[in-house]
């Protein structure tokens, strides 16, 4: 059975959230997301971005046309991109052990909460196509993993503490709810088999809402082709793609 998709309707309705980036979200969305180590940019030239990006916003009110939004994308999205290809910082998840805590956490609830669809480990950051489940009121608070329920997890890290996701019906934060399992997760655990503390990850993901079959395959080819375009060689990233995909 091939993997649903809905696109991303601008006619209808959405939530839309802001820390420092603007997050879109709809029931039913498949969503691209990213996010990075915490080393992965260094904090002088991250905290010049922000000004710059204060700025653009001082100078750019949304909503934006198609032209703000591309300039936007080139002056910082695709520059944060660049820097974590070039492979700054410790680079943690080049381990395979450590990657694959990564790997178990994605799917571990894959086809029961969420459909993944493609996803690529890199060394200092993670790239995943994912559509949220729709739930009903009786599943709104749900236990997602623990220490000891979680594939490749650490015996003993938290173990009496279930992570959990608020889920109500209609509710469009399930994207946020789902990536702050995820990071939560895989940072308590990394940090652990590193023997280290502090904070793993970046705090804010960037996510997409995916607006097309068009765009979605965009995505698809992204992710595949990051390796090759980081100079990887095999062994130093992970990538997966739904044997789903190749129904479509």
């Amino acid at each position: 059975m091939k993997l649903p998709f809905q696109p991303f309707d601008k006619s209808a309705d959405f939530a839309q959230t802001r820390r420092r980036l603007p997050h879109r979200t709809q029931p039913g969305c498949t969503y691209f997301v990213t996010w990075r180590l915490a080393d992965s940019v260094p904090r002088d030239v991250l905290e010049r971005w922000k000004q710059e990006r204060v700025e653009f916003y001082r100078l750019h009110p949304q909503p934006w046309d198609t032209r703000t939004q591309r300039a936007y994308d080139e002056r910082f999205t695709r520059r944060m991109e660049r820097w974590a290809d070039a492979g700054h910082g410790a680079c943690h998840l080049r381990e395979p052990h450590l990657r694959q805590i990564v790997v178990n956490a994605f799917h571990h609830f894959d086809a029961q909460r969420y459909d993944l669809d493609s996803y690529v480990v890199m060394p200092n950051h993670v790239h995943v196509l994912v559509t949220p489940y729709e739930r009903s009121e009786s599943d709104a608070d749900i236990p997602v993993c623990n220490s000891e329920t979680l594939p490749g997890a650490i015996p003993g890290e938290d173990a009496d503490k279930n992570v959990r996701i608020t889920l109500g019906p209609g509710q469009p934060s399930r994207l946020v709810k789902l990536l702050q399992v995820w990071k939560g997760f895989t940072a308590r655990a990394i940090n652990q088999a590193l023997d280290r503390s502090g904070s793993l990850w970046m705090d804010e993901s960037f996510d997409h809402a995916v607006r097309s079959e068009l765009q979605l395959e965009h995505f698809r080819r992204y992710i595949r082709e990051n390796p090759l375009k980081a100079g990887l060689k095999d062994g130093e990233f992970t990538h997966w793609e739904s044997p789903r995909v190749a129904e479509l």
